[in-house]
């Protein structure tokens, strides 16, 4: 396996894999690069390999990477590792409560600025609903704020249409799709 940081590629051997819930996997491997919160790494097979895209799990202090596929939540792990979650605000959103992965972690660290919004289940404490639709009921949002968007394209685009329809500048939305 070789992974690709900074425009250069490493060979790396992996030392775990751990299935985080069905479909769901963490990896890791020794870090000799740094890397800022949120940032994206290429991982093939081999060398001249396809690349594929991953979240960087991890904190950037610490001594692995961690990398999680099929999950948006991932770069907010790896700021809240970093240290980078206070007075921040998560809004979280999956179809299945088993869905939230890193849940006592983010509860633990930022208690009620942890929303989740979950579509097909209900249960106390969690909005019954799409992010969208928690958003959609919550006007007065703070145009002088930064707003970090990570999931899928139709989320990240329906969200940020919200966002402006609600007042907040285009500039003031970043944005990253998953796969």
């Amino acid at each position: 396996m070789v992974a690709r940081h900074s425009h250069s590629v490493s060979p790396v051997t992996l030392t775990f894999t751990e299935q985080v819930s069905p479909g769901i996997f963490t990896f890791g491997f020794p870090r000799d690069f740094p890397f800022k919160a949120g940032q994206v790494i290429g991982i093939a097979l081999a060398e001249d390999g396809a690349r594929h895209l991953y979240n960087i799990c991890s904190g950037e202090d610490d001594g692995a990477v961690w990398i999680a596929t099929g999950t948006g939540i991932t770069p907010f792990y790896s700021m809240l590792r970093s240290g980078k979650a206070d007075g921040k605000v998560l809004i979280h959103g999956n179809r299945y409560l088993e869905q939230f992965h890193f849940y006592d972690d983010f509860h633990s660290a930022m208690g009620e600025d942890y929303i989740r919004c979950c579509s097909g289940e209900t249960s106390d404490g969690v909005f019954h609903g799409r992010v969208t639709r928690y958003l959609t009921g919550h006007p007065g949002l703070d145009p002088d704020i930064k707003y970090y968007l990570c999931g899928s394209a139709e989320m990240v685009v329906d969200t940020r249409d919200i966002l402006i329809d609600q007042g907040i500048p285009f500039d003031q939305i970043i944005s990253e799709i998953y796969f």
